[in-house]
């Protein structure tokens, strides 16, 4: 989103209490939009519009918003941004478009209360990549670990208990 930590007017609400509240709140926004999403997919894929097609809409329509609401950054020359960092951008731009381009197809393929649980998975790849590459800046405790199982667990029993 936007440069949240570099933002003047933002900088006044960061202060070490309430970055974590701030951080699950933006996170809790970004799984309703993606739950939502996927609920938005399955609705097109009724008309039987082609899932790789949709994705590409989206993403298209995505990216658009994005840069009207960081045009200021991008016009920005001062700010030189590390070929590393394009680097970084550029795998997880693969991936992000992967990760949805396959969820629209199996979206397509299977009912939505099948699929979005299994999606579930998502802090457990994150974490394991947490623990492996940002060791130094994030640290994984053995209660996340398990709270993030019981979470995927559950929400997998829910969604195939909920097919039945």
């Amino acid at each position: 989103m936007w440069s949240v930590k570099e933002d003047k007017d933002m900088k006044s609400l960061i202060t070490e209490k309430n970055t974590v509240i701030l951080g699950m709140l933006c996170a809790l926004i970004g799984g309703s939009a993606y739950g939502a999403s996927q609920f938005m997919f399955k609705q097109v894929f009724k008309q039987n519009i082609d899932p790789l097609v949709a994705v590409s809409y989206a993403l298209l329509s995505g990216t658009i918003i994005l840069i009207v609401l960081n045009i200021k950054s991008l016009k920005r020359p001062e700010k030189q941004i590390p070929k590393e960092a394009y680097i970084y951008c550029i795998i997880a731009g693969i991936c992000a478009s992967g990760g949805l381009g396959f969820s629209a197809l199996a979206l397509n393929i299977a009912p939505v209360v099948v699929v979005s649980p299994i999606f579930a998975l998502v802090p457990l790849v994150t974490l394991s990549l947490t623990v492996i590459f940002l060791k130094a800046t994030d640290r994984v405790t053995k209660k996340i670990w398990i709270g993030a199982t019981l979470v995927v667990i559950g929400v997998i029993f829910i969604g195939f208990g909920s097919y039945q």
